[in-house]
């Protein structure tokens, strides 16, 4: 669904990513896992058309997406949910769900969505004419999911969603993420440094390390203490 191939990248003369290569299969959970500064968003940015590559090459569904602006990538079925919880504190709920849908002219559709995003996210239905503002942490990345949800993905991309969350909170956004792979089979591919939370969901899992892939295999394969050993140095 998703291939990266020889990726190289960076900001100015600062190079960060150094020939990552690496898939997302369709009906699947991949995981990139990594600590700080290895890459792992940079190359969230090269794949949603944010950040133009160096090298190499980004195809979703057999097609190049080299050249494709940001809107353009979300049109061929990309979703990006960036870990800032990035929602617009003076509009309400609903207002925030209606920008996600941009790129959707049919008004039936657009319904349709916001109508499942309320059966998954029924805390949002509830709070649709406050300004998010007034929402908890926990809520906004919620929302931040709905709004990404409301373009009508092929493909949900999601960085750090449990960043600065409660335990409690991080499960229930772990527990929509699997539901949301099974009930409506968006595939996701998701960014997370909460090791336990992304093994329980993931089929396949990259971990990266100073812009490379140095480790991948399943999640039985690439056990819980074996990755905090490799983030400890051991």
């Amino acid at each position: 669904m998703l291939k990266l191939t020889n990726i190289t990248a960076g900001y100015g003369k600062l190079q960060i990513l150094n020939g990552i290569t690496f898939q997302a299969k369709e009906n699947q959970i991949t995981v990139i896992l990594g600590s700080n500064g290895c890459g792992k968003s940079t190359t969230l940015k090269v794949i949603t058309g944010l950040l133009k590559p160096s090298g190499g090459t980004v195809e979703f569904n057999g097609i190049s997406t080299g050249g494709k602006r940001p809107q353009e990538i979300v049109r061929s079925g990309i979703t990006y949910v960036t870990q800032n919880k990035d929602v617009f504190p003076s509009m309400t709920v609903e207002e925030n769900l209606l920008l996600g849908a941009y790129t959707i002219s049919d008004k039936r559709t657009v319904s349709r969505n916001m109508t499942e995003v309320f059966d998954f996210l029924p805390r949002l239905k509830e709070r649709m004419n406050s300004p998010s503002g007034l929402l908890s942490g926990g809520e906004q990345q919620m929302l931040s999911i709905g709004r990404g949800l409301m373009s009508s993905p092929k493909m949900l991309i999601l960085d750090e969603p449990s960043a600065a969350l409660s335990p409690k909170i991080s499960q229930e956004i772990y527990a929509l993420i699997q539901r949301l792979h099974t009930e409506k089979g968006i595939s996701i591919l998701l960014v997370d440094q909460n090791v336990k939370l992304a093994l329980e969901v993931a089929d396949y899992v990259y971990v990266f390390s100073e812009g490379h892939v140095v480790m991948s295999g399943t999640a039985k394969e690439l056990r819980e203490w074996e990755l905090k050993a490799f983030y400890l140095g051991m």
